[in-house]
């Protein structure tokens, strides 16, 4: 009897240890759910902003600076103004022959560097105001028109054959329409050294 007894208390003192350490291991495993899905959260959030980063933009023209030889501004109410890359710089030809302004034309150079997060198709040219632009601006016999500005965002549309981009709202001051805001402010060029003043 007294063998029986003593088995009974080993078996149960068994048990007891078997339960806690079953109640000691809930923990751990908690803890290491947590760990698997805090992995996998990282996982998705790095995914998620790596497909953001990589989210496509359209450049509104392919063709390269480097490559711009001629550029034509024409206003909707304003003469037009033609720029012509010289081997002395940039000058106007039209409507006056005069050294044209080279932050200006660098300015409206970057144009054909512009991207865009969004295209759509010229199908529906009123619907942004392209159907009469304000101004456009031909470089290199490619025609880009200046539609409305976003009223929220104050990004402009651009208008071109391949679709209508929205830009960022410095691209909108890239084509002044009045001429003398084209004329170089230095009276001579770099190389030009005054020989006498009146």
């Amino acid at each position: 009897a007294c063998r029986s007894h003593s088995w009974r208390r080993a078996a149960s003192s068994g048990g007891a240890d078997a339960g806690f350490e079953t109640f000691a291991m809930k923990p751990r495993l908690l803890l290491n759910l947590a760990l698997v899905a805090a992995v996998i959260g990282l996982g998705l959030f790095s995914y998620w902003t790596a497909r953001q980063g990589t989210a496509t933009e359209y450049r509104v023209s392919t063709l390269k600076p480097q490559e711009v030889t001629e550029i034509r501004v024409q206003p909707a109410a304003a003469p037009a103004v033609a720029l012509s890359r010289r081997p002395g710089g940039w000058v106007m030809t039209s409507p006056l022959p005069a050294r044209a302004d080279l932050p200006k034309v660098q300015r409206a150079m970057e144009l054909i560097s512009a991207t865009s997060k969004q295209r759509f198709p010229v199908d529906d040219l009123k619907r942004f105001e392209l159907d009469s632009p304000a101004v456009i601006v031909t470089v290199q016999g490619q025609r880009l028109s200046f539609g409305m500005r976003n009223p929220l965002t104050q990004e402009q549309y651009i208008g071109t054959a391949q679709g209508v981009y929205l830009v960022a709202p410095r691209f909108a001051a890239a084509a002044p329409s009045r001429v003398e805001d084209w004329l170089s402010r230095q009276p001579l060029a770099d190389e030009e050294i005054p020989v006498a003043f009146e």
